[in-house]
């Protein structure tokens, strides 16, 4: 999911920057962490769901994901 949130907001954005410039421009303005860390809390409102459906071993992947790019936010903060 927070892949998908990510290239959604590339894609609605300004088109004629390449992806990389993307990237890097979002990096020097330090919003790349900040739109990391909404599409972390958008896999949250996942799990729930998956939660109150009773789908346990995808509401497992889908938490484990999470914490995955939890932790790709916070070492992405220290640099």
């Amino acid at each position: 999911m927070p892949v998908v949130v990510f290239f959604i907001v590339y894609l609605l954005g300004n088109n004629n920057v390449s992806f990389f410039n993307y990237m890097k421009g979002l990096w020097n303005l330090q919003a790349l962490v900040k739109l990391g860390s909404l599409c972390v809390f958008l896999n949250s409102a996942v799990f729930m769901g998956f939660i109150q459906l009773k789908y346990e071993k995808a509401a497992r992947g889908v938490l484990g994901a999470t914490i995955f790019y939890a932790i790709l936010v916070m070492f992405s903060r220290i640099l």
